[in-house]
């Protein structure tokens, strides 16, 4: 609680704010950001609850003590070690997954390339058609037609890799939603942005390897062929479920809180609804709640 200390103070004259957790005993709501002003019966300073009307005394807790302040500091350096570690399985899953994607794309590829090269050296040997050479690479640069691979490579191998990826990169979007409640979206989405940059720039390292493979074997043709705008597609279109994850995690969480949680527990996770400026939630107006037994 933010005082300002003034004896002379007039009755209902709002003297402070209560800059803390604390719920209302009648209907649970959280009166964090509510006036505190001084009773004018008692001179006791009370706060009143804006769902339910009802008065609370404000009572000052004693200051932590030196330990209690010192397993703080160590949570929050645990807290902050966490995020830190957080950083390279998310940049490990935007990487992995788009060149997975696309060497599956390749095998895919490769063996359609064997089946052609050996009909190929078939037609040869039987007199078909007339070549020097029969090796895969001088096959590949004079009579290979390259113009259209694609129905070749994407299968349902791909899906089957696809789905559980849009779901990783979902959820570690809605993980550093909550981890980054500091932040308002755009600043969320920038933060996205950056670690698709990081992916994109590791991802076009490796294409630009794949690329400069010669064509010696059809597995080194199929990947250079097919594996780099597979890997480019499919690093875009997991940017959809980060961004979404990133977008609609505190909301989808919000929602599971008034979903599963009654009220009188839900007023302490009011920080979800207070980082997106939102009024936590609270029970009926005239609702009153059991008093508790002691």
């Amino acid at each position: 609680m933010n005082d300002r200390h003034d004896s002379d103070s007039k009755p209902g004259e709002i003297l402070s704010i209560i800059a803390t957790d604390r719920l209302c005993r009648r209907c649970g709501y959280n009166l964090v950001g509510q006036g505190v002003s001084r009773e004018p019966h008692y001179g006791l300073l009370v706060a009143r609850c804006p769902e339910c009307g009802q008065v609370a005394d404000v009572l000052e807790y004693p200051t932590l003590g030196r330990w209690a302040a010192r397993c703080t500091t160590l949570l929050i350096a645990f807290w902050f070690i966490a995020l830190v570690g957080m950083l390279f399985p998310t940049g490990a899953a935007t990487i992995a997954f788009p060149l997975a994607i696309a060497e599956g794309s390749a095998r895919s590829y490769e063996r359609f390339l064997e089946v052609e090269h050996t009909q190929f050296e078939q037609r040869v040997t039987a007199g078909e058609i007339t070549a020097a050479d029969t090796q895969f690479r001088t096959w590949w640069t004079t009579h290979h037609d390259r113009r259209m691979p694609w129905q070749h490579a994407i299968d349902w191998q791909i899906g089957v890799v696809l789905f559980p990826a849009s779901l990783v990169l979902f959820a570690l979007g809605w993980f550093w939603s909550i981890a980054l409640l500091g932040l308002r979206r755009k600043w969320l989405l920038l933060f996205g942005l950056i670690v698709l940059a990081f992916a994109a720039v590791i991802v076009g390292v490796e294409c630009v390897d794949w690329l400069d493979d010669p064509p010696t074997r059809a597995w080194r043709a199929a990947r250079s062929a097919i594996a780099p705008p597979v890997a480019g597609i499919v690093l875009a279109y997991l940017s959809l479920p980060l961004a979404a994850g990133l977008l609609f995690g505190r909301p989808l969480t919000r929602t599971l809180v008034r979903g599963l949680l009654p009220v009188r527990l839900s007023g302490a996770l009011a920080f979800l609804w207070l980082a997106d400026g939102r009024r936590p939630p609270a029970g009926r107006a005239g609702a009153v709640a059991t008093p508790d037994r002691d």
